[in-house]
């Protein structure tokens, strides 16, 4: 099963490579994961910056090469795009949330979690109704 759309994913890289470099945030399991593995003091909710992008193919997708500005070690990591949040702020925002969205759902029923797919696609669902 293919995962991403290569030309899309392509495409997006070039963009995200021109607006380097981009405040994320770690998923709360990506945090706890980096400072297990590699003895790293992040905190949840810390901002870390995107300073360079590589698409990887189905295998990993968008590789970010994080860096920790208020590290004092220069701590850097290479992860998947799904493993970041965007801030607000970033203009690509919107296109970038869409490609994780797409990317995990697809990811998720490759590997069979049909219970993942179901909340994930309840969860875009309210997303386009109402107040909430």
């Amino acid at each position: 099963m293919q995962i991403d759309n290569y030309e899309e994913a392509q495409k997006l890289t070039e963009k995200i490579k021109s607006h380097l470099p981009i405040d994320v945030t770690l998923t709360p399991a990506m945090c706890d994961r980096l400072n297990k593995q590699m003895g790293a003091n992040l905190k949840k909710g810390q901002i870390c910056q995107v300073n360079d992008v590589q698409y990887s193919g189905d295998m990993g997708g968008i590789l970010c090469d994080l860096k920790m500005p208020e590290s004092s070690d220069n701590f850097s990591a290479l992860t998947s795009i799904t493993h970041v949040r965007v801030t607000d702020d970033c203009p690509l925002a919107d296109e970038i949330r869409s490609y994780q969205e797409k990317r995990t759902i697809r990811l998720a029923i490759q590997d069979r979690k049909l219970g993942k797919v179901r909340r994930l696609q309840k969860k875009k669902a309210k997303q386009g109704k109402g107040f909430g």
